[in-house]
């Protein structure tokens, strides 16, 4: 027997079970004496015999992969019900083909495809017979009939299972999931033809220092006061909200948070009923590009521009046009003055350059979008951290043709994992895109809305927010140092009036940013190019000169330590 197979025997927990509950002697049946018994005994034995009953009525050995009793992963045709293993076999009982026959098909194709791996545990002739609603003697045909084939094999005391021996059988080369997949990935070639957006997860290897950009300090989170909150939801309201479906456009408490913050913060007075809670700003963008985008759309993004938003776009149609951007923002004078179009966006610290769209433009922009017809979307995404000025208003807020479509997020000030961000839509468009939200979800946990409504009517958030901003001036003083220390005065460097990164280009005699970035991983710094930041160009902007810079999630030791690493690079990776 395989090793994998062998079965450790377990202890039996009833001898001191039985003593714990005051009975006389470990037996199955009844106890010695109802006397015997302190209170409670009874139910605790009751419930010890039906875990010991349990016991007996399946198989102790664990399975092919190390499950535990009772489970197969992995494998969708068999699945557990109760204690009793069953195959998942559409059985033809009026056809030609014996039952029997059948079952042994069912097993024998799954056999020789891959699907059941050597060692791979069946259910028992009884289990199977019970399930399928089949004669015992039926199933043990069955089984008899793979085991004379040398498909499976019983085990005394364990169960049936597929033979070990099988590997000198002939096996189909190719397992039929493997065509599958083969087969699906075509398919997606054909109508998912856009990239997938870059992210980075807990799961993705990261260096020790990490200057990925849009990535908030984890250790300033508030913790404390999240866990209260989550608590006093809890005990308040859960029974009901959990058990109920919310309002589609979200949380109108939330909503009204909201509406209330981009007032006192982003100049932008809008109702409640204007805003819809997303979860986060992907869900939102493609609200939008479900409600505008048809064959014939154009969308209009910055260049260099977030790729994201263009991946979305793409996969609903849309023709992708780029604009360019100069120091003052978006060029209003290169879009065109006609058809049926869509422009995208990120007027307060544009992505990936920093730079802010001037008020001259933010008005000539309006102003086209009237006379076109057109819909701006502005994506607004970390306005809220600025440092060397003062916040502008919204673009949203000079809006007075409703031609402006509003998104936001918390991702940047509390963190992406929140999932929760919101659209703020003209009035005229608010019904159509509940009802293009409700098409994908029927809105968005209840919980996490009830305690960001409360952190924000608190005043949590505006506190949160100058502790942030506080802590990223600082952060971001030192990198500035550091480059200008490490990697010398030639480094240009702008965005850095606000937002979580900055833009470095570098000079000619440091080399490609791509060759300093390789050698800065291997020691243990993460530096990224435009293009591994998911920036989308359609001309050489950078000429691999520039760095993307995120620095909020580093505090200031770290951030020197970092620009030390990358300036002891630099002797590998210099042009001269």
């Amino acid at each position: 027997m395989s090793p994998r197979h062998r079965c450790k025997p377990e202890p039996d927990p009833w001898p001191r079970a039985c003593m714990i509950a005051g009975a006389c002697h470990p037996d199955l049946g009844r106890p010695a004496g109802r006397r015997d018994l302190h209170p409670g005994g009874f139910v605790l034995l009751w419930l010890l015999r039906y875990v010991r009953d349990a016991r007996l009525r399946r198989s102790t050995c664990p399975s092919i992969d190390g499950a535990a009793p009772g489970t197969q992963p992995g494998h969708p045709a068999i699945v557990r019900t109760g204690f009793r293993m069953s195959l998942l076999i559409d059985l033809q009982r009026d056809g030609d083909v014996t039952l029997q026959e059948q079952i042994y098909r069912f097993i024998r194709d799954r056999i020789l495809d891959g699907s059941y791996r050597n060692g791979f545990q069946l259910p028992s002739t009884r289990e199977l017979a019970q399930s399928l609603k089949i004669a015992r003697n039926t199933a043990m045909l069955a089984y008899d009939w793979l085991t004379t084939e040398g498909y499976i094999e019983t085990r005394r005391g364990a169960g049936t299972f597929v033979c070990e021996t099988l590997t000198d059988m002939e096996v189909p080369a190719e397992p039929r999931q493997a065509a599958v997949r083969r087969r699906n990935s075509a398919l997606l070639r054909k109508v998912a033809r856009y990239e997938t957006p870059v992210l980075i997860s807990r799961t993705t290897k990261r260096p020790r220092f990490d200057f990925w950009y849009g990535k908030p300090d984890a250790r300033l989170f508030p913790g404390s006061v999240w866990r209260r909150l989550t608590l006093e939801n809890l005990s308040h309201a859960a029974a009901v909200n959990f058990s109920d479906y919310g309002d589609q456009a979200g949380n109108f408490a939330l909503r009204q948070a909201i509406a209330e913050h981009l007032g006192r913060v982003r100049g932008l007075f809008v109702r409640p009923d204007q805003i819809i809670v997303t979860a986060g700003a992907q869900e939102g963008l493609n609200i939008v590009g479900r409600l505008f985008v048809s064959a014939d759309t154009t969308f209009h993004i910055e260049d260099p521009g977030y790729g994201a938003v263009a991946s979305v776009m793409e996969s609903y149609g849309a023709e992708i046009a780029p604009v360019p951007v100069d120091g003052d923002g978006l060029c209003v004078e290169c879009l065109p003055e006609s058809g049926q179009t869509l422009v995208y966006t990120t007027p307060s610290h544009q992505f990936p350059t920093g730079a802010v769209l001037s008020l001259a433009r933010r008005q000539a922009l309006i102003d086209w979008a009237e006379r076109t017809d057109a819909f701006i979307i502005e994506d607004d995404y970390d306005s809220e951290i600025v440092f060397d000025r003062p916040p502008l208003a919204a673009l949203a807020s000079i809006d007075r043709c409703e031609r402006v479509i509003y998104l936001g997020s918390f991702s940047k000030v509390i963190g992406a994992g929140i999932r929760l961000g919101y659209l703020v839509l003209p009035a005229s468009l608010v019904s159509a895109a509940i009802a293009v939200k409700s098409l994908g979800s029927y809105g968005n946990p209840w919980l996490d809305q009830a305690i960001l409504a409360d952190f924000m009517r608190e005043g949590h958030f505006q506190a949160h927010l100058r502790r942030v901003r506080t802590a990223y001036r600082a952060r971001r003083d030192v990198l500035l140092r550091a480059l200008a220390v490490g990697l010398g005065p030639e480094v240009e460097v702008s965005g850095q009036e606000g937002g979580l990164h900055v833009l470095c280009r570098l000079p000619p005699h440091l080399g490609p940013a791509s060759a300093l970035a390789a050698k800065a991983w291997e020691a243990g710094v993460g530096l990224y190019t435009p293009e591994q930041a998911g920036v989308r160009t359609h001309a050489a902007h950078f000429g691999d000169r520039a760095l993307v810079m995120g620095y909020a999630a580093l505090q200031e030791d770290e951030i020197e330590r970092a620009i030390s690493r990358v300036a002891a690079c630099l002797d590998g990776t210099a042009a001269g």
